[in-house]
């Protein structure tokens, strides 16, 4: 969802474009249930090596969470310049974080839905208030951000500085 327009309108040939700053809410692609072989602690992760109770490093790396089981991972979110354009009937751009390169469509990245990132993507993000993760998910927004969007976006505007790291 575009926080900030820079540009949004029509080129030449008549398709939409738009640009400017852009957030995007994430989970893991990657999350795995761990048990630590020293304390038994039981927990999900998506790349740690350590246990964050005990501080091991031996641990057991359980089954891998589907993204439907992801559901117990914090949403994300993260904003960079992303400048769309018209796909048919779709509004698509490309977003760049590290050395990843993102394809985004539509509200949040992935059409009013959260885009699910590799790990490195991941952990740059910082995590959503469960209040605003509560909204949009009741937010009734299809394909579009829903009526949590100007929560959504105060939030990122009073957070942009992180949001941008």
């Amino acid at each position: 969802m575009f926080i900030t327009t820079k540009r949004a309108g029509y080129d030449r040939s008549g398709q939409q474009v738009a640009s400017g700053l852009f957030l995007m809410l994430m989970q893991p692609k990657n999350f795995y249930e761990l048990t630590c072989n020293d304390c038994a602690h039981q927990f999900t992760h998506i790349a740690v090596t350590y246990c964050p109770k005990c501080g091991s490093s031996h641990l057991n790396v359980g089954r891998f969470l589907s993204f439907a089981d992801a559901n117990a991972a914090p949403f994300r979110a993260i904003v960079r310049q992303v400048s769309m354009r018209q796909l048919g009937h779709f509004m698509m751009g490309f977003a760049r974080v590290s050395k990843h390169r993102l394809t985004v469509s539509g509200a949040y990245g992935a059409d009013g839905l959260v885009m699910s990132v590799p790990s490195e993507v991941y952990e740059r993000g910082v995590e959503l208030p469960q209040q605003l993760r509560d909204a949009w998910s009741k937010g009734g927004g299809w394909n579009s951000a829903g009526s949590e969007a100007p929560l959504m976006r105060q939030w990122a505007l009073d957070h942009l500085k992180e949001l941008r790291k």
